[in-house]
Order: structure tokens, then C-alpha cells, then sequence
């Protein structure tokens, strides 16, 4: 993240440090010890998601991004992969277990996010840059979302169907097929 980094221990605490003004406190259990579950984060700028073995989603930090809420209004609890925005607007992407893609926060350049992201494809991994994002699908499709000003939101059409990995920068995606 910016000015923030945050990892994981063997013991599954998460814990973030840098030289933000505020340091990133993870949230802990109501009797007010550490989780020790978490499974992956990712860190932004002043703010992180952590994914918790259950598949629980937390975010946290200055102007954090809530995750969505289901029909009866509780946070879903379905999460496999999670990815946040790399500018100071925090946003983040996340996939739950059935394959649907999620963005969510105050990035207004993925609020028209397309039919066929937000359907219950196989999306398998998302990764957002700055004010783009992109999410792989299990057959190996790249699609991207956000701003294209330098190409970073247009997967190079020779390589359809073959992407393993995908990684989006400040104006650029990668990727390895």
C-alpha cells in the first residue's frame, strides 16, 4: 500500500506498519483479543482488507471501504480473493466463493462495472490498480474495468483465454500466460 505495509504471522495475527500519520490498527474480537485467523490481506493507502479463514471480510483504516451486504442486510461471508485500489480514493474488488466479482468504496470509474462482471462468472482472481481494475476468470479470460487512458484497461487480444496472472500498476496491467 502506500506508506503502509501490513503481513501476516505464523501465529495468523495481522499486523500493519509504515509511516502513516494514523497506524493501521486491525479490528479485534469484542472480548477485545487479536483475531488469529486471518488468511490474506492487502493494503492501501491508509487502509487494508483482511480475509479471515471463515471467508469473513474486514477492512479497515481512514475511510475504509465497507464490503457489500446481502438481502438481509449482513456482510457476506463468502470471500476468496480481495484486492484494493492503489490511489487515495479507498476502494477495493473482492470475489466471493460462487464467482461473483464485488467492487465497492468510492471509486466512481467502477460504478459501471459491466453485465458480464457482475454476473456469477468463474472469476477467480481481481487485481486493481490505480483507477482500473481487472479479474481473471478460470478459463484463463482477462477483463478489464476503470480507466484505459494508457491501454492498462485493454488485455492484448492475442493473449485471450490465457492468462494465469494478472497484476495492475499505477497506468499499467500485467500479467503471465
Amino acid at each position: 500500500g502506500w506508506q503502509t505495509t501490513c503481513g501476516i504471522l505464523e501465529s495468523g495475527q495481522l499486523h500493519c506498519f509504515g509511516t502513516d500519520a494514523q497506524p493501521l490498527l486491525a479490528p479485534r474480537q469484542k472480548d477485545g483479543r487479536e483475531y488469529d485467523d486471518w488468511v490474506e490481506v492487502r493494503a492501501g493507502n491508509a487502509l487494508a482488507c483482511g480475509m479471515h479463514a471463515n471467508g469473513r471480510l474486514d477492512c479497515f483504516g481512514r475511510r475504509a471501504p465497507q464490503p457489500p451486504l446481502d438481502e438481509r442486510g449482513q456482510p457476506y461471508a463468502d470471500w476468496h480473493a480481495i484486492d484494493i485500489g492503489g490511489d487515495s480514493t479507498p476502494y477495493a474488488c473482492g470475489i466471493r466463493v460462487n464467482g461473483q466479482l464485488h467492487c465497492f468504496g468510492e471509486h466512481r470509474a467502477f460504478d459501471n462495472l459491466t453485465g458480464e462482471l457482475e454476473a456469477g462468472r468463474d472469476w477467480v482472481s481481481v487485481t486493481i490498480g490505480v483507477r482500473h481494475g481487472c479479474a481473471r476468470s478460470g478459463d484463463g479470460r482477462g477483463i478489464c474495468f476503470g480507466e484505459d487512458n494508457f491501454g492498462q484497461g485493454t488485455p492484448p487480444a492475442q493473449y485471450a483465454g490465457r492468462w494465469l496472472e494478472m497484476d495492475g500498476g499505477y497506468a499499467h496491467t500485467c500479467g503471465r500466460i
